[in-house]
């Protein structure tokens, strides 16, 4: 692994990190069917038996480029954060299962299904009358997604084949945005005998709002050409919720 930061100060209370690592994994388990039927023929090496399903050591590396800010203005404290994520591996699409061709599974080096592209940024502020607003945002590129077939076109009992010249997860899934808030605000009932402020019981008044628009977060599609779904979204996550309540503290 190599990681390297880079942190700096800058005028009018800005702080700037820049960061980069790169790993490298060699042991990560990955099947491999040894029965696999030979392309020439369609036959497999011992026609009586089934799969036979040994698991091997894969490869893969990971490359991080993350760029953060901070920064106060006024009443307002920003954070932010960009990342960019390239990584490869030679793990199928499907996880743990088959690669598309045993007898050749570099087939499988590719692109993970991870998103390139991912930005959060949160500001915290201070309203009259000691209310506190934090509002956050995310957003990230698409995540990575597989074409397949459908069928088991080359007769090794798996229906994850893919057309010709198609690697795996070269297809891009929709973005992703979302705004959230929580608002809140402290009252004190009374102070203790010293005097000092906050020292006696007092009531939390929150409330949170997740996906406060209401944006739709549709899902990764269906890569398999015989779905009726092929290529949409047939599920959603994380609609608008919205959370109140209350807290005391003695």
């Amino acid at each position: 692994m190599v990681q390297l930061q880079l942190e700096q100060s800058l005028p009018n209370n800005l702080f700037v990190t820049v960061a980069y690592d790169r790993s490298r994994g060699i042991k990560a388990q990955r099947a491999r069917d040894l029965n696999a039927p030979f392309p020439e023929t369609g036959l497999r090496p011992f026609p009586d038996e089934g799969q036979i399903v040994q698991l091997e050591s894969g490869l893969s590396t990971h490359q991080h480029f993350k760029a953060t800010m901070r920064q106060r203005i006024s009443i307002f404290n920003l954070t932010a954060d960009c990342l960019y994520y390239h990584g490869l591996h030679d793990q199928p699409s499907t996880g743990l299962g088959l690669p598309v061709d045993s007898r050749n599974v570099w087939k499988e080096w590719g692109r993970t299904n991870d998103p390139s592209h991912t930005f959060n940024a949160s500001v915290n502020s201070r309203l009259p009358l000691n209310v506190y607003l934090t509002t956050v945002i995310g957003a990230r590129s698409g995540s990575r997604y597989t074409i397949t077939t459908g069928r088991d076109d080359n007769g090794d009992g798996v229906s994850n084949d893919r057309p010709p010249g198609i690697v795996k997860n070269s297809e891009v899934g929709p973005n992703y945005f979302d705004v959230s808030f929580n608002i809140s605000k402290a009252i004190e009932f009374r102070r203790d005998g010293s005097g000092a402020a906050g020292s006696g019981p007092r009531m939390n008044v929150f409330a949170n709002l997740s996906n406060a628009f209401n944006m739709t977060h549709l899902g990764r599609p269906s890569g398999v050409m015989t779905s009726p779904f092929f290529r949409q979204s047939f599920n959603a996550s994380s609609p608008r919720q919205i959370e109140v309540g209350m807290r005391f503290q003695f």
